[in-house]
């Protein structure tokens, strides 16, 4: 099959990520594109076949590297990312450029700045801010040119192993700042855009009249998942329900992708044959609803992906070419990146392609073993095959991705995805079927009846099959060179395999060594020496320690306040990414800061053994009342995690080779005493009153002790201590 836009995009994505990871100037790209293409051009006239070759993807590369550069690096001296996180509030004023976000319990408007503000002095600056409203509001739309006043502050990256990068999410999506406000009155409306642009006038109002439909005639809860399967509209559906799609690998119904678009296409191509349009006409009609269709699914990654695919191969029918689909794909994947090649990195549209390039490959050898009765028993047996073997085969495209950023796969998922996904391709159906008869009461009734039985099907099927208790496969994160080879093997398995007679034995071959790779870190066992992680979770000190003998232990579990859980967020995620399914030991210091209720919800996700502090936890590690001390031959480390007087150390006193102390010990002017007290060579402060804390101090403790290193977890996020053999070694949350 011949493809040369994957060819095309392979070369593209190579340029996305030689730009990411170096640092040219975005015209050094350029010009070497340009002498590229022109040399590409001269070879070709030339039939230079292999020269023009070899120049054209360099110049491809190059083009790559560049439009990446200009995302990445190439921003104004005025850019809103240079006025970051100062001592105090800045007043911005700028233009909402995105539909409002509304949820629940808040509102994200995403703006445009225009100028900022900050003690009398006001300066044009551009660049996009993610402006929190703590309260659901509808007082803004898209084009609203507002004013508001708060820190705008750099989003927080990924400050521990294996949790969310809300900066890197960010920047994919071109924005460079937050602010967070209380309630909408602190925000003020300037103008509003005269014009009436299409988000206004068609999309917003169609999408508002989906929902109306779904709202009148479904229960809350229904009209929230029917969102979620026409339009990938999640905000509204209840935390249990969305948990339990995802325990159940069925997650991706709710994500509006190339099944939504499919079904979109279906329903147009269907009423058009009904009034009989000419074919030329249907094509344009299924051209303009994917388009329409993409807007309101929020033009999200997955959706624009399947929208250009579509509308690509749709125009390749309507001019009666045969499709090529890997060349379909291709061209699609091109188009996006060309406009955002930080999609590349995006979570959405790795698994969107990752599937959808692994069913156009895999599914056609697979056809000759579905049944070729016309039998209506034999078609129901082909329609669930097809099923199955579709999920079987997304699931090898995306097992690593899903490994590398969730470090689990739900086994679950390949029985669920057999009876979940049809009922939600039927519901999807008859929802939009509801949305187009809405206005007439009688056969409304029974749509929406028959709509309300087929979403019981689908809440009691995801019961049952999370009630199924199979554990999911759940390793630590596999190195990006695992990844590669693993889609590197694939790609072999079908340039060979799909040629032969023996495909299943191919396809066999590659299913072991899959299993070889995503096992090998469990053979290999653990590694020597105990590992010793100090968590960044604000204000409670939390601490994990791995000795070789497999023995774990984790102290205290971040806290938990009203919006958030450390230990849902912080401490769970760090796991997973260790590939830790139990701890031996959990233990507490404190009950403050909702500790506890923090450690519940690391009791329910693991296996683990509840203690406080002062049971028995072994050799390596006892309870000083109230340091904790690790001792390994010579080596000592000391962390003292809650607020004490100075003197109620005394009776711990040691040389410390490491010591950890609370960050209140430096804003009572006590860490000098206790540095005196204990001698260490490095101290290392494990927990934070405040993202915004004075460091002043810290910067006057590091002068008056030049010889001993000092860190702190507000500063460089998670710390690691390795000790082997009586020495330790200390790397942070960017080293790991």
């Amino acid at each position: 099959m011949r493809a040369p836009a994957l060819y095309a995009l392979i070369f593209f994505v190579c340029g996305i990520v030689i730009a990411s990871y170096t640092s040219l100037p975005a015209m050094a790209y350029l010009g070497i594109a340009a002498i590229s293409t022109a040399a590409a051009v001269i070879y070709t006239l030339a039939n230079r076949t292999l020269s023009s070759r070899i120049t054209l993807c360099i110049a491809l590369i190059s083009a790559a590297a560049f439009l990446t550069c200009l995302q990445l690096r190439e921003i104004p001296s005025n850019h809103i990312s240079h006025f970051l996180d100062l001592d105090g509030k800045s007043t911005i004023v700028g233009r909402i450029v995105s539909e409002p976000d509304i949820r629940p319990t808040k509102t994200f408007l995403t703006v445009e700045a225009e100028s900022l503000s900050r003690q009398g002095i006001t300066i044009a600056t551009s660049g996009a801010v993610r402006l929190r409203i703590s309260k659901a509001t509808n007082e803004f739309n898209i084009d609203d040119r507002i004013r508001f006043n708060g820190f705008v502050v750099r989003p927080l990256d990924s400050r521990n192993p294996g949790a969310f990068d809300y900066r890197r999410y960010l920047e994919i999506r071109g924005i460079a700042a937050i602010c967070n406000l209380g309630d909408y009155d602190q925000v003020e409306r300037l103008e509003t855009q005269g014009s009436v642009g299409f988000i206004k006038s068609i999309v917003a109002p169609a999408r508002s009249y989906i929902t109306q439909v779904f709202e009148e005639n479904l229960q809350p809860d229904h009209s929230a998942l029917m969102r979620g399967f026409l339009i990938g509209d999640v905000r509204f559906i209840p935390s249990d329900v969305y948990q339990r799609f995802k325990d159940t690998g069925t997650l991706h119904v709710l994500a509006a992708s190339g099944s939504n678009v499919g079904y979109v296409t279906l329903t147009i191509f269907l009423v058009a044959s009904l009034f009989r349009l000419p074919r030329r006409s249907r094509y344009l009609l299924a051209i303009a609803g994917v388009v329409l269709f993409s807007f309101l699914a929020y033009n999200q990654p997955s959706v624009v992906r399947a929208s250009v695919m579509a509308v690509v191969a749709l125009i390749g029918l309507s001019l009666r070419r045969d499709q090529n689909w890997l060349n379909t794909i291709s061209v699609a994947g091109l188009i996006v990146l060309a406009f955002h090649p930080l999609y590349l990195f995006d979570l959405g549209t790795q698994l969107s392609f990752a599937a959808a390039f692994a069913l156009i490959l895999f599914m056609p050898p697979l056809e000759p073993l579905l049944p070729k009765s016309k039998r209506v028993s034999m078609r129901i047996i082909r329609y669930f095959l097809i099923i199955f073997f579709g999920s079987v085969v997304a699931q090898i495209g995306v097992i690593p991705i899903l490994l590398y950023h969730f470090h689990t796969v739900p086994l679950v998922s390949f029985l669920s995805n057999l009876l979940i996904v049809p009922l939600v391709g039927v519901a999807a159906i008859v929802g939009i079927v509801l949305v187009f008869i809405s206005a007439i009461p009688i056969i409304t009734g029974v749509c929406s009846a028959f709509l309300q039985f087929l979403l019981d099907c689908i809440h009691w099927s995801t019961l049952f099959f999370e009630n199924l208790q199979i554990p999911p496969i759940q390793i630590g994160a596999p190195e990006l060179l695992t990844v590669l080879s693993y889609y590197l093997l694939l790609q072999i398995v079908l340039a060979i395999g799909v040629r032969s007679r023996h495909f299943l034995s191919f396809l066999m071959i590659f299913i072991v060594t899959l299993n070889v790779i995503v096992w090998r870190a469990v053979v290999a066992g653990p590694e020597a020496g105990t590992r010793i992680t100090i968590l960044d979770t604000s204000k409670i000190t939390t601490i994990f320690t791995e000795e070789p003998s497999g023995k774990t232990t984790l102290i205290n579990g971040g806290g938990k306040s009203r919006f958030f859980d450390n230990g849902e967020s912080v401490v769970l995620p760090f796991l997973r990414f260790r590939g830790i399914g139990s701890i031996s030991e959990v233990c507490w210091t404190s009950q403050r800061e909702g500790n506890l209720q923090s450690l519940a919800t690391i009791r329910e996700a693991t296996r683990s053994h509840d203690h406080s502090i002062s049971a028995a936890l072994g050799d390596s590690l006892k309870y000083l009342n109230p340091a904790i001390q690790l001792q390994w031959d010579s080596l000592c480390l000391v962390f003292v995690t809650e607020a004490v007087a100075v003197q109620s150390l005394n009776t711990s006193r040691c040389n410390a080779n490491i010591l950890g102390l609370t960050w209140s010990f430096l804003a009572n002017n006590s860490a000098e005493q206790i540095i005196e007290l204990f001698q260490p060579e490095t101290v290392v402060f494990t927990d934070y009153s405040s993202r915004y804390a004075q460091r002043d101090k810290l910067v006057a403790l590091r002068n008056k002790y030049p010889q001993i290193k000092i860190l702190s977890v507000l500063e460089s996020g998670a710390v690691e201590i390795l000790v082997d053999h009586g020495r330790a070694s200390i790397r942070t949350a960017a080293e790991m």
